[in-house]
């Protein structure tokens, strides 16, 4: 996060502030909460369907099975790793790449190139093609929410939330929801399925959430123009 806010300080030729790397904060907090509203529904659908599917089947709370303290530590790390994540990961690829190489070749292919730049910079942690389809849609949304709204807010909102709730439910290890899994899946299998139906669930719920949004928008405009 430092480097690329310093290269972009270098040729700016003027003051650093934060708007040159898309992080504008007026008229733009509301779309930090809906980001997280919008994040926190993509995981409950999803749990919802692989509950319902018989996928999964929830244990019950982690203090029942492991000491608070464990609970609690392993809650404030996925706290930190998600706030982490969805800021600095939303400073380098949308507030810098995206943002800049947006202005010199247009939204299109900015928007591709840092979606494929984030889903190789998550090779390390994730090997499968299906998972790393899941990484770059969820890169396109990232992005498109840049684009949107011209401002990292949402993103970081949307990132943030999606690492959160998705983090604070585990197989066998001390965290918020504990579950099991049904003999259909391993747990291969389930994060790997879990990542690509995840990202494709956020993809809708952010065309349907900004659709309505244009047609509201659309709307407005003509009965302005009526009056």
């Amino acid at each position: 996060m430092v480097i690329p806010c310093l290269v972009v300080k270098k040729f700016s030729n003027q003051k650093f502030h934060l708007s040159l790397i898309g992080i504008t904060f007026h008229g733009q907090v509301k779309n930090i909460f809906l980001g997280m509203i919008i994040g926190f529904a993509d995981v409950i659908v999803l749990y919802l369907i692989l509950w319902k599917m018989k996928f999964i089947r929830f244990k019950g709370l982690g203090f029942g099975f492991y000491a608070g303290s464990e609970v609690i530590k392993s809650v404030f790390n996925v706290f930190l790793i998600a706030i982490f994540a969805g800021i600095c990961e939303e400073i380098f690829f949308r507030g810098v790449l995206l943002n800049y190489f947006s202005k010199a070749k247009g939204n299109l292919l900015a928007l591709i190139v840092s979606s494929v730049i984030f889903t190789i910079f998550h090779t390390g942690r994730y090997h499968d093609f299906l998972v790393l389809t899941g990484v770059f849609i969820m890169a396109v949304v990232l992005g498109c929410s840049f684009i949107y709204t011209n401002s990292l807010c949402l993103g970081i909102g949307i990132h943030f939330a999606v690492d959160f709730f998705t983090n604070l439910v585990s197989l066998n290890e001390p965290n918020f929801f504990i579950i099991n899994l049904s003999d259909k899946l391993n747990s291969y299998n389930f994060e790997k399925n879990f990542i690509c139906a995840q990202s494709i669930i956020m993809f809708f719920i952010f065309m349907l959430i900004f659709g309505v949004r244009k047609i509201r928008r659309g709307n407005d405009y003509e009965l302005k123009e009526t009056r």
